[in-house]
């Protein structure tokens, strides 16, 4: 490749139990994941540098299929298409019936996208609606990350250190130093905002699973975590006006999946995103009466209709809480299934005092004992 891979796509592109291949513009296959050997046999990665019409014509039986799958590659190469999805057999040395969706990777305006090729076995015929939501969702974290959310961090931090390189020349002195206090803490609020997105993306990469499949968890210390968490997220609610108050018990545990550092950073900025300035954010951690762990943030925002609660945790559903803030509502979703697979529950209500604004309430079960 022109460019080294991005670390956080490579992560999400090998998180997947699917075979992944990116071709280049011109043609050639650029990178490929480990999952493709079981697809394509333990020799897959011989086909790295190579064209991707060889390839096709090697693992895929059948001539006109093998000429589609190519014409496909082709097309979204010269901006003819955008994605394509088919399911072919039989495939590789194993035989399978397997999903193929091939999409640009980029911008259409862009003329050295990438194209992606994501190969799903479902030769179980159940499989086939699941594997076709997978790649869904996959393909919405990819370009979520890559193209929109993580742009504006990235810029925030180039556009202060400019600032700073130039401040640099100028005269010491107490204008300059306030200056640069403004512009680091500026660089600090894009840091946070790119936290978040990093851990997003590695809590959609240990989501990208077969239903069904057993999640691992391990015993955590929210306590721990959550005050870390916290740590992250002050520079966006300094940025914002709008104050961090926190009650935290100690020794807080639970059985979590690695991870749950998402979870408490989703609500926790989106308190923050949808609070006045002025406004405060109330944390609080405990245990329950059950020995498990209780979590609420409590917003000063708009509030949330009784109505509209329910679809809180589908993908990208905001509500319209506010036209103003951005966002696409990925956060709640991976808030509601992390949870979920952690045997837990996320409750919204009004703030108990009958002012404005929102509680979000996580219920974790106690730890199991120590074997």
């Amino acid at each position: 490749m022109a460019q080294p891979m991005p670390k956080l796509l490579e992560a999400a592109l090998e998180s997947v139990s699917e075979a992944i291949l990116l071709v280049g513009p011109d043609g050639t296959i650029v990178w490929l994941n480990a999952a493709c050997a079981d697809f394509f046999g333990p020799s897959a990665a011989q086909w790295m540098g190579r064209n991707a019409k060889d390839w096709a014509h090697a693992q895929i039986a059948g001539e006109s299929q093998r000429e589609t799958l190519v014409g496909v590659i082709n097309g979204i190469i010269q901006g003819k298409a955008e994605r394509h999805t088919e399911t072919l057999e039989p495939v590789g040395p194993n035989g399978l019936s397997c999903q193929f969706e091939i999409s640009r990777l980029g911008p259409s305006e862009a003329r050295e996208s990438l194209v992606l090729i994501r190969v799903g076995d479902v030769s179980a015929p159940s499989a086939l609606k699941e594997a076709t939501d997978r790649m869904r969702d996959f393909q919405d974290l990819v370009i979520r990350v890559l193209g929109h959310d993580l742009k504006t961090p990235l810029q925030v931090l180039k556009g202060y250190l400019d600032l700073a390189r130039v401040d640099l020349d100028a005269p010491p002195g107490a204008d300059r130093n306030k200056r640069l206090r403004l512009y680091f803490d500026k660089m600090d609020e894009g840091l946070a905002s790119m936290g978040l997105l990093l851990a997003n993306a590695r809590a959609m990469s240990r989501l990208a699973m077969k239903p069904g499949e057993r999640v691992p968890l391990e015993p955590i210390d929210l306590t721990r975590l959550l005050r870390q968490v916290i740590a992250l997220e002050r520079p966006l609610a300094a940025a914002a006006g709008v104050t961090l108050e926190e009650k935290i018990a100690e020794g807080v545990r639970a059985d979590a999946l690695k991870g749950f550092d998402s979870a408490f950073s989703n609500l926790i900025s989106n308190g923050i995103k949808y609070s006045p300035k002025g406004s405060k954010v109330t944390i609080e951690l405990s245990r329950g009466p059950d020995g498990g762990a209780l979590f609420h943030v409590a917003d000063q925002g708009p509030g949330i209709k009784e109505e509209d609660r329910r679809k809180m945790f589908v993908k990208f559903e905001r509500l319209g809480r506010d036209d103003t803030v951005s966002g696409h509502g990925l956060g709640l979703s991976i808030v509601g299934t992390m949870v979920a697979l952690c045997g837990g529950t996320v409750e919204i209500a009004s703030r108990p005092d009958g002012a404005r604004g929102t509680v979000f309430t996580v219920k974790l079960p106690p730890p199991k004992p120590a074997a």
